[in-house]
């Protein structure tokens, strides 16, 4: 039988702008992932020989220095903003304003979850000829400053996984007590390497558009989201913005006990 002759996929430990990283590199599709354990998780690179797909706000060092989104970042144990900043589930009440980790809007609302700076993760890295993976673990109930604005114990588990030209992103949210509330998010910002917005265009399905009040929070009535139809289209980027909200007509929805999910990224995307 003839021996794989490819080059194995490695993990490297690296020091940029004076941030930790960890790096997930395939030599053979020349593919590389930068991840910032110290900025709650967040992927902060991901380079291809194309270039470049990700975006930060600003460089990195002054990046993992504020609170704020970039690169591919988790928003847990909500994305987005909550409406108030008390509320109750399961008989114990939430008040996101009681974790010094809060992050909030520019209007006072809760917003992003705990986690975007977030350091202390369980750390655990693998590599061989197929992949390399980053495993990155959180028991909530181990850390105080969480469990005041989110006192819902549970396992979050995050998962990174290069497979040469390919990144799969995989959450893992596991309630260790009782029933829980979870709206987490990924909030990718993607960039196409040598090319500007003038270049692009986004196609969009059919798609629901919701009204959103001066706060940014979605319009009810009667009980009911108040939207707009708009069917599929494509959308040149040149002066598109999109901060605002849009369901898809038809939504299927599962509820298990633990929920994993995946996205993948092709590096030629």
């Amino acid at each position: 039988m003839r021996g794989d002759s490819r080059e194995s996929h490695r993990v490297e430990s690296r020091r940029r702008d004076g941030v930790a990283l960890v790096a997930l590199v395939s030599p053979e599709a020349g593919t590389t992932l930068e991840v910032a354990p110290a900025a709650g998780g967040t992927a902060v690179s991901f380079v291809s020989s194309a270039g470049e797909h990700l975006h930060l706000p600003e460089p990195l060092g002054a990046f993992v220095g504020h609170r704020r989104t970039g690169g591919i970042p988790l928003l847990h144990p909500y994305a987005n903003r909550l409406r108030g900043t008390r509320w109750s589930f399961g008989g114990r009440v939430v008040d996101p304003d009681a974790s010094p980790c809060r992050h909030v809007d520019a209007n006072g609302l809760p917003m992003h979850g705990e986690l975007l700076r977030w350091v202390s993760w369980k750390v655990a890295t693998a590599a061989d000829a197929e992949s390399a993976t980053l495993d990155l673990g959180l028991d909530w109930a181990d850390h105080s400053d969480l469990m005041a604005g989110f006192p819902f114990p549970h396992r979050l588990d995050l998962r990174y996984r290069l497979s040469g030209p390919v990144l799969e992103v995989r959450t893992t949210v596991t309630p260790t007590e009782r029933a829980m509330p979870a709206s987490f998010g990924w909030h990718p910002y993607l960039r196409v390497p040598e090319a500007t917005r003038d270049d692009l265009s986004l196609t969009l399905p059919s798609l629901e558009r919701i009204e959103m009040d001066e706060r940014g929070l979605p319009v009810r009535a009667e009980g009911r989201l108040v939207g707009t139809p708009m069917p599929n289209r494509r959308v040149a980027l040149a002066d598109a913005a999109f901060d605002d909200l849009h369901r898809l007509s038809l939504i299927h929805i599962s509820e298990p006990t633990r929920r994993a999910c995946r996205s993948r990224m092709p590096s030629s995307a």
